[in-house]
């Protein structure tokens, strides 16, 4: 769970304390919670974050947002789920780390079993603004929404659909091992476009402020590249999972003989959790800016089951 916005934030930790950016209480308060103490760590994350937002100071608000992105995944490990919500609501949408916050939102989502939720964050992967955001996580996420929804076939498709990223991954790892040592030119996103997932990668460093070497770059470029290769293998393992236990649902339904209420429902704004400060539109197949992250689905559970023949009857 959040793997690879965890191990980004290790990256660019790692790369900020070079620079002396990095508070010790971010570092104290990490070694706090993974000690169990996390009422101080809390407090830590807390002190390391306060300030006022410097919009002239990118790199000072990337570690503002990272100390609250550390002290959101605590509430959460600590299932105070609504902290953890209300701290990631406060995170600008223009922010650098916004577009891997939306996982997060939506595992929370998922933990409070509002599973359209979840989907409607995921399905904002698919604005044009955010497509290049490749996270393999989301795919698992989604998997999961649907299988607890009952919709099997829908997780069955994303399961599917993955063998497209999982062909990419062996060219994004044939690319790392050919170029791991070369000068490859980093100067722009055009000097990407040819490598697998390089515009997923190149999105990921172009905003950093620190990093302003070229060879700094590529070394980033690579690191990151290859963390994402090993999200690919890890996420694909979870989606095989998840196709065990899909197939295991099913046969437990072939010998009850039974079957689940029906095929697929498109769902409705009664299925839809929403505060009360939250309203209604329907979507139309387009995404507006304001809109991002704000997106549900409203599907009904497909998981009651009837006895085989019964369906005629109803």
């Amino acid at each position: 769970m959040f793997k690879m916005l965890m191990t980004l934030l290790i990256i660019l930790t790692e790369m900020t304390f070079a620079k002396d950016v990095v508070s010790n209480n971010l570092q104290i308060a990490d070694r706090l919670s993974k000690k169990g103490q996390y009422e101080k760590a809390l407090q830590l994350y807390e002190n390391c974050q306060s300030g006022k937002k410097d919009e002239t100071n990118i790199e000072k608000d990337i570690f503002t947002e990272m100390c609250l992105i550390h002290k959101a995944r605590l509430l959460f490990k600590t299932s105070r789920f609504d902290e953890a919500s209300e701290i990631y609501d406060g995170i600008s949408k223009t922010s650098y780390l916004w577009p891997v916050v939306l996982i997060e939102r939506a595992w929370i989502a998922y933990k409070k079993k509002d599973y359209n939720r979840t989907l409607g964050l995921l399905a904002t992967y698919k604005s044009p603004l955010l497509q290049s955001y490749y996270i393999p996580e989301v795919e698992v996420l989604n998997a999961l929404a649907y299988f607890k929804l009952c919709l099997w076939d829908d997780s069955f498709s994303i399961i599917k659909d993955f063998e497209n990223s999982e062909a990419k991954g062996q060219e994004l790892k044939k690319w790392l091992k050919e170029n791991h040592t070369k000068k490859f030119p980093l100067n722009s996103i055009t000097d990407v476009e040819s490598i697998p997932f390089g515009r997923t990668l190149w999105l990921k460093i172009h905003r950093l402020p620190w990093i302003k070497n070229v060879d700094e770059k590529r070394k980033f470029f690579i690191k990151l590249g290859k963390f994402l290769l090993s999200e690919i293998e890890r996420s694909s393992q979870d989606l095989f999972n998840i196709s065990l236990e899909l197939y295991t649902k099913k046969k437990s339904l072939i010998y009850k003989k039974e079957r689940l209420i029906s095929d697929r429902y498109r769902g409705d704004l009664s299925h839809v959790q929403r505060k009360i400060n939250q309203y209604f539109w329907d979507f139309q197949g387009e995404f507006f800016a304001d809109e991002l992250g704000d997106y549900s689905f409203g599907l009904k559970s497909n998981c009651e089951t009837v006895s085989k023949g019964v369906e005629n009857e109803l």
